[in-house]
């Protein structure tokens, strides 16, 4: 009976998995196409303005990184790349860990505002 459940969790988890790699890829697709789009319809002078604000924020960016990176003490930085590590390795269950968040919520307003 237990491994009929641990059966069924896996094939359910993998299925959400599934699923939100699909829904990302379909994302993805949309915001490229999207973001063509923008880039044929906005004016070239606009464009270098926006690659020149792109390049400064990123530089100011990088420099606040460093200084944050060079501040924050040795344990801590080691704690959050481990945790980041951890986050990349497990993303699928992540997200679908966020889908069911997500969905509870929706439910549970639904279920508020009925009252």
């Amino acid at each position: 009976m237990k491994q009929c459940v641990k059966d069924k969790t896996a094939t359910v988890a993998h299925q959400a998995a599934d699923k939100a790699a699909q829904a990302k890829d379909q994302v993805e697709e949309a915001l490229s196409d999207v973001a063509h789009r923008v880039q044929e319809a906005t004016p070239e002078p606009v464009r270098q303005k926006a690659a020149q604000a792109k390049n400064h924020v990123s530089d100011a960016a990088a420099s606040v990184a460093g200084a944050v990176q060079d501040k924050t003490p040795d344990p801590v930085s080691q704690k959050l790349s481990a945790t980041a590590e951890a986050a990349r390795r497990h993303r699928p269950q992540l997200l679908a860990a966020g889908v069911v968040a997500a969905m509870t919520l929706v439910v549970a307003r639904r279920g508020s505002k009925r009252r």
